[in-house]
């Protein structure tokens, strides 16, 4: 990525610091200079020159004269390194954590920090950097993270109380039943599963699955107060449990879980439902306008040139306009010519708007209506503007008037119409009978509120309660925003100074729009056109030539291993680079040994990665374990070639000129990774 010219912010020396750093030996006045700026920055000091950023050698080496190549691992550790800190910690004025800032600490966690949620190694961070702001010197890392740990199940424990004490006797029983029936449509088991597939069983399963979470009544006061990262970390932890691990809890825990867990869900299925009810409302009319053109592209086919034509009728119609048309037109433009005009005109008309509107109403009065009373009992459509209000008050008649079986309703009945009906649909919506009454025809009504309706929810015109991705706008921003804003603006990466984000922004921008400008009229694979849907134009790449030595690297590679499996080669890799220590658990501990969890994973992740799914890969889990157990037996074994792997460049085994690499040394007679012996 482009950086502009010059030190960055975070990395730039002050007089005083850099008078401070050029006391030392010339050779040493980097590795000082950066442990001080990322003191500075993060409120703890590096343990190795992999924790910095890529620029920060860079800038620092350019401001003090020195080359950032010099610099190594070695120069972190020793006694040197030890006074190095000690004397930074100094020129800062950092004090030790003595037992009164220690309690001061305490208090910041648990009162603070910890309700705020978010995984332990942010914790640990924003932890060092309140240190750092108290210039106060952090315990080691393992206390450091002892104390968030003990805070943060503090703040747990005390929220989990709080909860069940304000859970209802019918509450917590309902949740012992849905424990209990954990299959049934509203048990816990379907509770956790998805909306599935757009279609109407969908959307009476997720009303029936949001009908029962509101009997609920769950204390929404308290969980409203409560972190959403906070919610989302106990819903991750119940999600990845079945009911009978979750009544394996303690009562009083059980319920307080169950009850964050049903409180996430049922914002969840909220957001489900408006999504089913977004994309049903656009299957209709898809479906219904891909049903009209079928039935059309069988009728007529397109005529080309129609200017030119209306020219040559014209000028004809003027030179005879006493014949006929038989006589005069025919001979010109033909019979057929016209009857495709007429068919065309019709097809792209006001006539295929009304055929098209047809079949929407066909659909939804036959199938979809069912759909409408069941929303509008569970869905409470909310808007924070004037404009937008006719569309909630149609759906309040709409939810009124739902058991009327009249198939049409009077205008003067206090109907909205303006904001609700679209100009091009008001023919098919208000009739007239034969006295000059205006009515309305309710279905054709019902389709124009869904429609709008549907427009306003992408756009958040309006929203719903008790949803979380179509919620109320206002909630967007935390409701801690200005108390926390420093820390909300540090996770965000952004500065705090507007002046200072949007001169950045507009910098960007200027010189994207530049480049834009500068080399568009020459790109010749990119074209702007002036009609249809894809106004923008571009040219597929050409096939990228295939790199020097490639080809024969492959035919290597299959002559040596012809027969590896895709399994193999990630459990190989795994071995080799140890990426299955990048996955998290979403719980405080793990209780399987690294090795099982390992086969796991990488048994997950061939199922999902080759389209096999994890349903057959457990139900042959078995011989796939059998197969994997050779090549994880040795994982310890490994462990030490593994970090030399990592660490060693890879190379090509043919050069560019063809000749074949030597080959490595054989190993001991062992188990392999691929499960033979060697």
């Amino acid at each position: 990525m482009h950086r502009e010219q010059g030190p960055a912010r975070d990395w730039l020396l002050t007089a005083e610091e850099r008078a401070f750093v050029t006391e030392k030996a010339t050779r040493r006045q980097l590795g000082f200079a950066l442990q001080l700026k990322f003191y500075q920055r993060t409120g703890r000091f590096p343990e190795r020159v992999s924790d910095l950023p890529e620029e920060a050698a860079d800038d620092l080496a350019e401001q003090l004269a020195t080359s950032a190549a010099d610099l190594q691992d070695g120069g972190w550790r020793g006694r040197s390194n030890q006074r190095h800190r000690q004397a930074i910690l100094t020129f800062l004025g950092v004090r030790r954590l003595v037992s009164a800032a220690r309690v001061r600490f305490a208090a910041w966690l648990i009162g603070e920090l910890c309700p705020r949620g978010g995984a332990l190694p942010a914790l640990v961070d924003q932890a060092h950097g309140w240190l750092r702001d108290q210039r106060l010197l952090p315990p080691p890392a393992r206390e450091l993270e002892r104390l968030v740990r003990a805070a943060r199940r503090r703040v747990e424990q005390d929220l989990l109380t709080r909860i069940t004490a304000a859970l209802s006797p019918a509450a917590r029983a309902s949740i012992d039943r849905a424990l209990d029936e954990a299959d049934a449509v509203t048990g816990f088991t379907s509770l956790k599963a998805d909306p599935g597939r757009v279609g109407l069983d969908s959307v009476l399963r997720a009303s029936t699955k949001l009908a029962f979470l509101r009997d609920l009544r769950l204390p929404g006061a308290v969980l409203s107060s409560v972190h959403p990262k906070m919610l989302e970390r106990f819903r991750r932890r119940l999600s990845n449990e079945s009911a009978w691990e979750v009544r394996q809890h303690p009562t009083e825990r059980r319920h307080a879980l169950c009850a964050v867990f049903l409180h996430a869900q049922q914002r969840a299925i909220t957001d489900g439902l408006v999504e089913l009810l977004i994309q049903i409302v656009h299957k209709i009319a898809v479906n219904a306008e891909r049903k009209v053109v079928r039935e059309l592209l069988h009728d007529f086919s397109r005529v080309h040139g129609k200017e030119r034509l209306l020219g040559r009728i014209a000028e004809a119609s003027l030179g005879n306009p006493d014949g006929t048309i038989r006589e005069v037109l025919y001979p010109l433009v033909g019979e057929d010519v016209l009857i495709n005009l007429l068919r065309e005109y019709k097809a792209s008309g006001p006539a295929y708007t009304k055929k098209v509107h047809t079949v929407v109403r066909t659909s939804y009065g036959g199938h979809y209506r069912r759909m409408l009373p069941e929303i509008l009992n569970v869905l409470a459509f909310r808007c924070n503007n004037v404009r937008h209000r006719p569309i909630l008050e149609a759906l309040d008649w709409v939810r009124r008037h739902r058991d009327l079986n009249r198939r049409h309703a009077w205008l003067d009945q206090g109907i909205p119409i303006d904001g609700v009906v679209p100009g091009k649909w008001r023919d098919l919506v208000l009739e007239e009978d034969v006295a000059g009454r205006t009515k309305i025809n309710r279905i054709n009504y019902e389709i124009c509120v869904l429609q709008s309706l549907r427009e306003c929810l992408r756009v958040k015109e309006i929203w719903v309660e008790g949803a979380d991705r179509y919620r109320n706008p206002d909630e967007d921003v935390p409701r801690d925003f200005g108390v926390n804003r420093a820390a909300y603006y540090q996770e965000l990466g952004q500065p705090m100074d507007a002046a200072r984000f949007t001169t950045d922004l507009r910098r960007t921008m200027t010189e994207h729009l530049r480049r834009l400008d500068q080399n568009l009229p020459h790109n010749r694979d990119v074209r702007l056109r002036s009609r249809g849907k894809n106004r923008i134009a571009v040219t597929p790449l050409p096939p990228q030539p295939e790199a020097d030595g490639l080809e024969p690297l492959k035919a290597e590679l299959g002559r040596r291993w012809p027969m590896v499996s895709l399994l193999d080669m990630l459990k190989e890799a795994d071995l080799r680079t140890g990426f299955t220590e990048a996955f998290a658990s979403s719980g405080d501990r793990e209780t399987l040994d690294r090795a099982t969890l390992r086969r796991r994973l990488l048994l997950c992740l061939y199922g999902m990665g080759t389209n096999t799914g994890l349903r057959r890969v457990a139900a042959g889990q078995a011989r796939s374990f059998c197969t994997c157990v050779a090549g994880f037996c040795i994982a310890t074994a490994c462990a030490k070639r593994s970090a030399r792997w990592s660490a060693r460049r890879c190379t090509p085994a043919i050069g560019r000129s063809g000749a074949t690499a030597p080959r490595p040394a054989p190993p001991t007679a062992r188990s392999s990774a691929h499960g033979t012996r060697t």
